[in-house]
């Protein structure tokens, strides 16, 4: 579903935002369990990727089973810290925040959406504000999150059991999915680009960029303002 978002191509019925992207995919979630095994697998994945020379890695998984509020400070978790290495590496690293907001006992982020390099992605309804579910910070040192957000309420996906069907899906992975195809638009533009500069970008063309919050972020993203932005 997420992919198709992003890499789908069948006019009529869904276009995704990077559809002439080349693809890594990774599969690194039990679906039957959440144990710190998987943070591992995600860890190992991201690695992988990296070492094959991805550009932009698009993550709708996060996690907040065995971590506190202070652990949400861009330097404690460990899937937090591999995605700020990943992008100090030159990869553009773009993670949904979650889908967390006003539920009890939750954390507010999900790691890795605290870093201090990756791109947090929050959802947007069609009018441009946050869902009532989209995860919002700040951070447990004080910083802004989500970065911006993306459409994440009905949005047109291909299913994963049929290959002729398609449906509408709601949350914060789906907008996570647009914003990293605008980043590969992005980088198909401006190869020279530091994945910093990319979110830089992002931020300063979206919808709240004078007066950015932890609802919103900057702001839903402006795509064409976006690709524009260092020209």
């Amino acid at each position: 579903e997420c992919l198709s978002v992003i890499g789908a191509y069948q006019p009529g019925e869904i276009v995704g935002s990077a559809w002439e992207a080349s693809f890594i995919l990774a599969k690194t979630e039990k679906i039957d369990s959440e144990t710190r095994l998987e943070e591992d697998n995600w860890i190992a994945a991201l690695e992988w990727m990296e070492g094959l020379g991805v550009d932009v890695v698009s993550s709708g998984l996060g996690y907040y089973e065995w971590y506190e509020f202070s652990d949400l400070d861009g330097a404690s978790a460990p899937i937090t810290l591999a995605a700020d290495m990943a992008a100090s590496r030159g990869v553009t690293m773009v993670v949904s925040a979650g889908n967390n907001f006003g539920q009890g006992g939750i954390l507010p982020l999900l790691a890795p959406a605290d870093g201090r390099q990756v791109i947090s992605v929050g959802s947007a309804d069609p009018y441009g504000h946050p869902l009532t579910s989209s995860s919002r910070g700040p951070t447990y040192d004080g910083r802004i999150k989500p970065d911006v957000l993306g459409f994440g309420y009905g949005i047109q996906v291909a299913s994963w059991f049929e290959d002729w069907l398609y449906g509408e899906k709601s949350g914060s992975s789906y907008a996570n999915a647009q914003v990293a195809g605008v980043a590969a638009l992005m980088l198909q533009k401006f190869p020279h680009l530091t994945p910093l500069q990319v979110r830089d970008a992002l931020r300063m063309t979206a919808s709240h960029s004078t007066y950015p919050d932890n609802a919103y972020g900057w702001g839903l993203v402006d795509a064409y303002r976006a690709v524009q932005y260092h020209g």
